[in-house]
């Protein structure tokens, strides 16, 4: 939703105080967010999504991470609201020099820390727990969740999913419009393609 600018980072530097000392920190971390709801919302541009309804976004959702995203190439990064290339960060897990660095793990999802980010003293990728097998059943789910809704409505939302929802990163348009967050996805890394049972 946050490509689609329907949700705002609460992260967003427009949205915090400009200042460091009057940000908050924990254990040497800058844990700051927007915590007014209007104001954030305020600070998305108008979005041509915003009359899609939850089901839509929903096998949106799937259809994104089940075709779509490729968790080699690619980082979810909720702080950025959007993708980081794998290779501009450090790894995604530990972080800095030395003891607390760890090799990147190309093959599987990582998932950014909001707070434990990249650029921070201890970079921690949320992905960090996931098995190969585990990857596996969760594409699988994926798909087969977007399969099935997809039947529902006769295949007309999948036809349009295939437009809308494709992979894109930071500072890049959404669709050719709205706000952007990065470099022009190629797709299909998740085993991309089209879905069985779309018209």
């Amino acid at each position: 939703m946050q490509l689609l600018s329907l949700l705002p980072s609460l992260q967003d530097p427009s949205l915090l105080p400009p200042l460091p000392h009057q940000r908050v920190y924990c254990l040497g971390l800058d844990v700051t967010y927007c915590g007014d709801v209007t104001a954030a919302m305020a600070s998305l541009p108008p979005s041509p999504y915003a009359s899609l309804t939850l089901a839509e976004l929903l096998r949106g959702f799937f259809y994104f991470f089940g075709f779509v995203f490729n968790p080699t190439r690619s980082v979810v990064s909720v702080r950025v609201g959007g993708l980081l290339e794998k290779e501009e960060v450090e790894g995604e897990e530990g972080g800095g020099e030395g003891k607390g660095r760890k090799k990147r793990v190309l093959w599987r999802m990582a998932i950014e820390d909001p707070f434990e980010c990249y650029g921070s003293k201890k970079v921690h990728d949320l992905g960090d727990v996931m098995k190969e097998a585990m990857q596996k059943k969760m594409l699988e789910g994926f798909r087969e969740a977007y399969r099935v809704m997809s039947q529902e409505d006769g295949g007309e939302g999948g036809r349009r999913d295939r437009g809308l929802f494709r992979e894109r990163g930071r500072g890049q348009e959404v669709n050719g419009k709205g706000r952007g967050r990065g470099r022009r996805g190629e797709g299909g890394g998740g085993g991309g393609g089209k879905a069985r049972g779309e018209g």
